[in-house]
């Protein structure tokens, strides 16, 4: 299994560096392509590519880049699922694949993108998250993941609103403020604690450090994922923790 943590380029510059590097530097527009200054060390892994705007024919501008800075793979992002997105993404990535790349895509343009690797993110607030991986990779023949750092609060009864990204200084306020004990869930892969912010309510919190990030790299590998991505910002404070 492959594993891509994905730097800005000021984070790869100041970063000590243990895995293959993904580098979130890079715009399509129509046909053409901007990148934030990267250093000229920077080679090899994979380049990232916001493409929500992409032409059809910017596949060879792309790969004069990645032979130019050595990448083996690119991630077409995009957060926009009309089809005339998906239409030129899948363009651009079989012309890529045709090159020689391996390429990814967001798992909601896997139809679109038949040469991609679909990317899904591996997080769930409730059921099993092997469960949730599993389905994913009967559906996909291939399957990549983003393995998010979760951190949120949750209210009891869960709705569509109950959900809510809080920062750890906002969690560990909220385990002391409450006297929360943390335990570990098998069936999350996750952290949590429970409190109460008032009578007959009940809260917990999701949280993520380097003993769950690593489990979570293990069951991706034992289920057959192909390649995960983990983002530096999230994790630079554990970083060196982590089992890769």
């Amino acid at each position: 299994m492959d594993i891509y943590v994905i730097y800005s380029a000021d984070e790869y510059m100041t970063t000590h560096r243990r895995t293959q590097c993904a580098f979130l530097s890079y715009i399509a527009r129509r046909n053409t392509l901007l990148s934030e200054k990267l250093p000229e060390d920077a080679r090899g892994g994979m380049m990232i590519v916001a493409s929500n705007d992409i032409g059809e024919h910017i596949a060879p501008v792309i790969y004069d880049e990645c032979r130019k800075r050595r990448y083996s793979a690119v991630f077409l992002d995009a957060d926009e699922d009309a089809a005339d997105v998906g239409n030129a993404l899948g363009e651009v990535s079989a012309s890529l694949s045709r090159r020689g790349l391996t390429v990814f895509c967001p798992i909601s343009f896997a139809d679109f993108c038949e040469s991609a690797i679909p990317v899904a993110e591996a997080a769930v607030s409730g059921g099993e998250l092997e469960e949730h991986i599993s389905l994913l990779t009967r559906r996909n023949r291939q399957l990549a993941l983003s393995i998010p750092r979760i951190c949120a609060k949750i209210k009891m009864p869960m709705t569509d609103n109950s959900t809510t990204a809080i920062s750890r200084r906002e969690a560990e306020a909220l385990a002391d403020r409450y006297d929360a004990s943390p335990h570990f869930s098998p069936q999350l892969v996750t952290n949590y604690f429970l409190y109460s912010p008032a009578p007959h309510e009940c809260s917990y919190v999701l949280f993520d450090d380097s003993r769950s990030i690593s489990q979570k790299l293990r069951l991706a590998k034992h289920l057959g994922v192909s390649s995960v991505f983990l983002t530096y910002r999230e994790i630079a404070d554990i970083a060196r923790e982590i089992a890769f």
